[in-house]
């Protein structure tokens, strides 16, 4: 039989038993306080996503364990850290909250505290939050896996914002070969295949796998960014120009110049060959031009507002005494002032536009108020009036072209040019009597690579129907030389979106060639050029007027003497080349077709007369042309 307990035995159980009692009452307070925050934020993380299915389950209210586990992606084998596979080099453990947790042996995690004056783990520069500040870590979705379709920007944006998310949660992995894992565990589909083999290497410690974010971003974008694409940027800054404001053009030309690796004097040119005129002239009156890009585009964005401004602010110019008629031969055109300020406009009338999709400063199709090229001038009525036989005003800087094919219930009459530079390909071009000019799609232009030059006084497309185009002004042309029915032809062409005719032929092209056209046959022939040369007879004595004392001199000028060259003599000059001599190269300058058309001729004169032959040398010497006066170039060669 047991003894009873003593008192002190007793009194000592009860004060062990109320400790143990508080503790756990303590616990249940802190349970609830932390099961109050949670529902805090499970509500605010909803007022975020909205009716967006959350995906995860909620959290179990307890003592805190640790940082919060990043969401995974279901799919894939399930791998325990910590266990040794064969050929393993050594367990693999990430720690916890980075996807790769096992949840046996789980205990309760203290905060780990780092060493005084130990740097903390980051990720190069990315990383702008420390886990110990007060600040608040902003939230962010993990993106969604990356599943190789698709390439090139596409694919270095998910890698950028995958870098972000690891660097806002760098404190959840021990070090940076994890983050690559990591990274590459969220690859699915074709990019699986690529990923898994590389993930295989890290674990085994086999071959010389990517354990870096900077040699990752190297791999990832050898497998999956467009290796053209610094082909393309440079193509595309090459010909960018500002048609909006400063600030537009400059984050066009910087998201260019991330494709691109030119030094800081290339980007300087190329970003002031683009800028506006008028922002261009301000910048180069200012006392201190910067030399630097940065200030270049601060004090450019800086000018281009203050300029547009003082636009906004000027003086209202006084209203038309008298309204001015345009006829054309569709529609009449009445410039009207709105009230007596001639920019106001009645919040009806601004209704009306919208509705109808016409601008509110000059109230035509095909653009907005922002690109309005027309500006400030007045609304339009258009009155529908029966065709007329002319234009009646003829207006220098604007071209009518019709594309309303479809309006047209007679046949269209289409001629094939075939392309000098691609003699298998036709253009299919439609002749057209109501365009002004020639006109050519902007796709044609691309596909085959024509090189465009920039116009001195932009050009402004109206349709037949009074609109303007809605490209607006047309800047770039292209010259083509092209043969229609064997005839040849040296074209100049608008570059225009003209709907899905590759190319227009209009009055300009019609007046010069005069083709034979039947129209009831749809046929076009081109009169013949045919040169009747006048035969003369031969001098008998053409030297009879020149004195004795030059006859024998008379062969040399002859042209038969012109196409050999000088037998060698005694006395030739010799050239002492220097072995080994390092040549400068001088600078290269463009040439017009006409010039390019006379080099080729006279290299192939030469080459035929044997005066000149063929050569490898990377440099040579610079020629000009000087016009003659039959209109000719004559090439001269600087020695």
């Amino acid at each position: 039989m047991e003894p009873e307990p003593t008192t002190a035995a007793l009194l000592e159980a009860i004060t062990a038993l109320t400790a143990t009692v508080g503790s756990l009452q303590a616990q249940i307070i802190s349970q609830g306080q932390q099961l109050i925050e949670l529902k805090a934020i499970c509500k605010e993380t909803a007022d975020l996503l909205g009716d967006k299915d959350q995906g995860a389950p909620q959290a179990q209210p307890g003592p805190s364990t640790g940082p919060v586990t990043p969401p995974t992606h279901s799919g894939g084998e399930t791998h325990t850290p910590g266990t040794v596979r064969p050929g393993l080099k050594a367990p693999f453990r990430p720690s916890r909250g980075t996807g790769f947790d096992s949840e046996e042996d789980e205990e309760p995690r203290r905060p780990k505290k780092e060493p005084q004056g130990t740097p903390r783990r980051h990720l190069g520069s990315l990383t702008p939050f420390d886990a110990g500040s007060s600040v608040k870590r902003p939230k962010m979705d993990l993106p969604e896996p990356y599943k190789g379709d698709t390439r090139g920007r596409k694919a270095t944006q998910w890698l950028d914002r995958m870098m972000l998310w690891v660097a806002l949660h760098c404190d959840q992995f021990d070090k940076e070969e994890q983050m690559v894992v990591w990274i590459l565990y969220h690859m699915t589909d074709k990019a699986a295949d690529w990923a898994l083999p590389i993930i295989g290497s890290i674990i085994k410690g086999e071959g010389n796998p990517p354990t870096t974010i900077q040699a990752l971003t190297a791999k990832f974008k050898e497998a999956f960014a467009d290796p053209n694409a610094k082909r393309a940027a440079a193509r595309k800054i090459a010909v960018l120009s500002q048609t909006t404001t400063t600030s537009e053009y400059v984050t066009e030309f910087r998201n260019l110049m991330a494709e691109l690796d030119w030094n800081e004097e290339a980007y300087i040119a190329q970003f002031t060959r683009g800028l506006h005129w008028k922002v261009k002239e301000l910048l180069s009156t200012k006392d201190s031009v910067p030399d630097e890009l940065e200030a270049i585009f601060a004090a450019s964005i800086k000018i281009d507002n203050i300029r547009r401004k003082n636009e906004e602010n000027r003086p209202k110019k006084a209203p038309a005494k008298s309204p001015t008629t345009v006829t054309t031969s569709t529609t009449t055109t009445q410039r009207v002032r709105l009230s007596e300020d001639p920019n106001y406009v009645t919040p009806e009338e601004r209704d009306r536009c919208r509705a109808s999709g016409l601008c509110v400063k000059c109230g035509q199709k095909g653009h907005g108020i922002k690109q309005c090229p027309n500006g400030w001038k007045a609304t339009i009525k258009e009155v529908a009036k029966p065709l007329a036989p002319k234009l009646d005003v003829h207006v220098s800087d604007c071209e009518f072209v019709s594309l309303a094919l479809d309006s047209n219930k007679k046949p269209l009459l289409f001629i094939n040019l075939e392309l000098h530079d691609f003699p298998t390909e036709h253009l299919r071009t439609l002749i057209d009597s109501g365009a002004t000019l020639n006109f050519i799609s902007p796709s044609i232009v691309e596909k085959y690579k024509i090189p465009k030059t920039q116009l001195e006084n932009p050009r402004v497309v109206r349709m037949l129907d009074g609109t303007i185009s809605q490209t607006g002004c047309i800047w770039h042309q292209v010259h083509l030389t092209v043969s229609a029915n064997g005839h040849p032809h040296s074209i100049p062409f608008l570059v225009c979106p003209i709907g899905n005719t590759p190319a227009i032929l209009g009055m300009t092209w019609l007046t010069q060639e005069s083709p034979l056209i039947d129209w009831s046959q749809g046929t076009v022939t081109f009169p013949e050029q045919v040169q009747i040369a006048s035969k003369e007879e031969a001098d008998p004595n053409p030297l009879a007027n020149l004195p004795d004392q030059y006859h024998e001199f008379a062969k040399v000028f002859g042209e038969e003497e012109f196409k050999v060259l000088p037998p060698h003599r005694e006395y030739d000059i010799a050239i002492d080349l220097v072995p080994d001599a390092k040549l400068s190269p001088g600078p290269l300058y463009g040439m017009t077709d006409a010039e390019s058309k006379a080099l080729k001729q006279h290299i192939d004169k030469e080459l035929a007369t044997g005066k000149i032959r063929p050569s490898t040398s990377s440099t040579g010497a610079p020629v000009m042309f000087v016009k003659k006066a039959d209109g000719s170039l004559r090439l001269v060669v600087d020695y």
